[in-house]
């Protein structure tokens, strides 16, 4: 699965037409329709629900699209930490203890 299918993803979800989210991505609407149909091959599931002129999304397809917008937020904002840590910013990390001043120890009380 390629990056760029989950943003046509989103655009063609948050459309709801493949015409003006192919317009949206400054792409035709034929390699849009297509590389829309591969993801929904890879995954194995129907994203959407194709009728004449109007398209909307599966129950499967609003699952994935919650996950899909997570995900393309997670990684811009992991390309914005390391150009600020490329810059020779600070950048506290989630998984370890905040810069904060720390507490004294709490005393032992005597046995």
């Amino acid at each position: 699965m390629k990056f760029r299918h989950l943003e046509y993803f989103v655009a063609a979800a948050e459309e709801l037409n493949f015409t003006h989210a192919a317009d949206r991505l400054h792409i035709s609407k034929l390699p849009f329709s297509k590389r829309i149909h591969d993801l929904e091959g890879e995954l194995g599931i129907e994203l959407f629900e194709r009728r004449r002129k109007l398209v909307a999304l599966t129950p499967a397809g609003k699952a994935f699209l919650v996950d899909t917008r997570r995900i393309l937020e997670d990684c811009d904002a992991s390309i914005r930490k390391a150009q600020r840590i490329s810059r020779g910013r600070r950048v506290p990390d989630s998984n370890h203890e905040s810069p904060r001043k720390r507490t004294a120890p709490l005393a032992r009380s005597p046995l």
